[in-house]
């Protein structure tokens, strides 16, 4: 499972503690904190990317690029059988910020990252980027850069509650992946395999 936003500050906090079930751990990254909003008593905003696994799976976080500064990321390594290794990257890209140049490169990298490894990869997440909508330069710039490295986008319907198309699982154009998708008046669950 992974999870975007999910807003903790560190590995220990009760939240991550509590969706992890018997058998299975959760790899992190905290969101990041402006420590100078926190001294004027202003409380941060979304942030913080999750993966729970099962511990039987030997998942291990790899480090793809250092010193982002466009969106979090976590990616994990793990081998769901005993000869197949699954890479899974899960991104997110606060909203509040204008889609820049330096995302394009950063994202960019990343990709450049997963080509570096073995095996097959699963990309998950929240980039905030409406693609749904065909006109959304930003969609299209970032589709055309997927596209260079093979890459598929598979949500092709809302993910918020503005309707929008904000969240993402992406794969290699030669992968195999089904959805499975759940809707909830507040909330959409989407799950792959």
């Amino acid at each position: 499972m992974a999870v975007c936003e999910s807003r903790h500050s560190s590995s220990e906090d009760v939240v991550l503690r509590r969706m992890v079930p018997e058998g299975y751990c959760c790899l992190d990254v905290a969101r990041k904190v402006n420590d100078d909003k926190v001294i004027k008593g202003i409380a941060p905003v979304g942030g913080g990317v999750a993966v729970v696994v099962r511990e039987s799976m030997k998942p291990t976080i790899i480090e793809l690029v250092h010193g982002l500064k466009t969106f979090e990321y976590i990616c994990i390594s793990c081998f769901p059988t005993k000869f197949k290794r699954v890479l899974l990257l899960n991104i997110y890209r606060p909203g509040s910020q204008q889609v820049t140049n330096c995302f394009y490169t950063e994202i960019q990298l990343i990709f450049e990252g997963l080509e570096m490894q073995h095996g097959h990869i699963i990309i998950t997440g929240d980039l905030n980027i409406h693609f749904e909508d065909e006109t959304n330069s930003h969609a299209m710039r970032l589709l055309t850069l997927m596209d260079a490295f093979g890459y598929k986008q598979h949500v092709m319907s809302s993910t918020h509650v503005l309707e929008g198309t904000l969240d993402v699982i992406i794969t290699k154009e030669n992968g195999i992946i089904k959805l499975l998708t759940f809707s909830h008046q507040h909330c959409r669950i989407m799950g792959w395999y």
